[in-house]
């Protein structure tokens, strides 16, 4: 959906857009909008940044370890695994919950490769790359997600074979 597109949407869904930053006041906007769009660059484990999107958009129902300042145990490879899934010049299309940013002005957002529809937010799940990690409202996928942490988990894969604590 275009940006201008997804405009008309949130204004025939109530929320009013910021002409100056895209955002609505409340936050939110019509479950199910997305946008296509080209992976530029790979932050982290659960965020990257794409082409038509001026802010970092950051994996919805997932978290990675960190890579920033002090590295924690299986952030190298989480961030690595991301970028093996969608490696810059990949065209994903980003969908979103009920709310399209997060505290800190990112996006937030479902990842699909659009070359074969992988749910790379599910994957980094199941290959034990992520860690569930739910904030309401933006729940859409929480039960694919806990049966693929379950499943890697179970199996060993990722940082619970290998991390303290």
């Amino acid at each position: 959906m275009s940006l201008s597109l997804l405009g008309l949407a949130l204004a025939l869904a109530g929320c009013a857009p910021d002409t100056e930053t895209g955002r609505t006041t409340t936050g939110s906007v019509v479950p199910f909008a997305s946008v296509r769009s080209v992976v530029t660059r790979i932050v982290d484990g659960d965020t990257l940044h794409v082409s038509d999107l001026d802010e970092r958009v950051r994996l919805i129902g997932i978290d990675t370890p960190e890579v920033d300042g002090d590295t924690e145990c299986y952030g190298n490879e989480a961030t690595d695994h991301l970028a093996g899934l969608v490696q810059p010049g990949t065209e994903v299309e980003i969908r979103f919950d009920v709310e399209k940013f997060d505290r800190y002005g990112r996006y937030l957002g479902y990842v699909y490769r659009l070359s074969d529809d992988l749910f790379v937010n599910e994957r980094m799940l199941s290959d034990g790359y992520a860690q569930i990690a739910t904030f309401p409202p933006n729940v859409m996928h929480v039960d694919d997600f806990n049966r693929a942490q379950t499943d890697a988990r179970e199996a060993g894969r990722g940082p619970w074979a290998v991390c303290d604590g």
